[in-house]
């Protein structure tokens, strides 16, 4: 496909339309792309810089076309911005390392502390940072994005070289899908996901404490004051972090100190099928967003440390005016031998699935 052009494919027996733009600036000597999939009601945007996904264009349940992802207005706003991860993936390890090291068959690896002396998202150059290899995709599942790429041994610190896939896809269901695939030749950790903040009213529109949540989890990880897991697992019942029921998210915000940035154990979860996740709802535009996942957790976050960010359109991104769903391994599995094991070996491949089924 020719820079810049549009072309029209079939999907899952509706018409998908893909355009593939180039940025104006390339980064580190390498082609910088948006793509964008529109199935007629929904459409994604995302960008080969950090896998990021820039936009998600809903409808309301009166018809109005918003977008539903905190961001940029372009490409150097991303580039310049990354420490806001806005859209972007997070790896090789999501989330936590304590200490910024682990050990594997005896031998201490050392990461880069980023977050109080603990590697938080991979370090300063996660893959948030890098340019994807890119193009699309058609599957049974939809239409949508590939990205690839190769993280060799030692990059970041982490054992092993490792062959990375990771898909977004948009079907006629309306779902957004992400594949996370990665193959290795030596014993290493991985822990992938995306990091999009979410407002179901539309990104600039105020806070997100009026949604109204559910996750399924009965319990949280407990943590220490740099937010690193103790190995210890709550109970939410009767507590602020209680949301297996609907409940607005703003119920008992004042309750949990600085906001909420947890990493709840779903319930049930099965590496080998899909469970429910979560479920979103914003009564005034009538959307609802549904979490399904292969994956052991997923951090609630509330967009603590927004502070005045110029997004997209000129738009000012405060706290709480977005909320993440990172479904992930838990963090600091590396260090925890209780919690779910985060490490892939050669021959045995990384393959975890997230779906948000968009309603409105």
């Amino acid at each position: 496909m020719e820079d810049g052009a549009s072309d029209n494919l079939i999907c899952s027996e509706i018409f998908m339309k893909l355009k593939k733009e180039q940025a104006e600036t390339n980064c580190d000597g390498k082609e910088v792309f948006f793509y964008t999939v529109d199935n007629g009601s929904v459409s994604f945007t995302a960008c080969n810089f950090g896998c990021t996904l820039t936009a998600l264009k809903v409808p309301s349940k009166s018809g109005k076309i918003d977008d539903i992802v905190l961001g940029f207005s372009d490409f150097e706003g991303y580039k310049s911005g990354w420490d806001c991860f806005f859209g972007a993936v997070a790896g090789r390890f999501a989330n936590r390392i304590g200490g910024a090291s682990f050990y594997v068959d005896g031998k201490k690896y050392n990461l880069e502390p980023n977050d109080f002396g603990n590697t938080l998202h991979g370090g300063g150059i996660g893959y948030n940072r890098v340019v994807w290899d890119s193009d699309f995709i058609e599957t049974e599942e939809g239409a949508g994005v590939c990205f690839t790429r190769i993280s060799t041994a030692g990059e970041q610190g982490f054992p092993g070289e490792l062959h990375l896939e990771i898909t977004y896809l948009l079907n006629k269901q309306n779902e957004l899908i992400m594949r996370y695939h990665a193959e290795t030749d030596a014993l290493t950790p991985i822990n992938l996901t995306n990091h999009s903040y979410f407002n179901l009213k539309g990104e600039g529109n105020g806070t997100v404490l009026d949604h109204i949540l559910q996750i399924n989890a009965d319990r949280i990880l407990e943590t220490d004051e740099k937010h690193i897991p103790t190995g210890r697992l709550l109970s939410v019942k009767e507590t602020p972090f209680d949301f297996t029921s609907p409940k607005l998210i703003g119920t008992d915000f004042e309750k949990v100190p600085g906001g909420y940035d947890h990493c709840y154990c779903i319930n049930g979860a099965d590496s080998e099928k899909m469970i429910f996740c979560a479920e979103v709802f914003e009564p005034e535009s009538g959307r609802k967003l549904i979490v399904e996942t292969n994956q052991p957790g997923v951090q609630f976050y509330t967009g603590n440390y927004l502070s005045g960010i110029t997004g997209k359109n000129g738009h000012q991104y405060f706290k709480q005016t977005g909320f993440c769903l990172e479904t992930q391994n838990y963090p600091d599995a590396v260090n925890k031998p209780d919690f779910p094991n985060p490490f892939i070996y050669p021959g045995k491949n990384y393959d975890k699935k997230t779906v948000f089924k968009l309603i409105f």
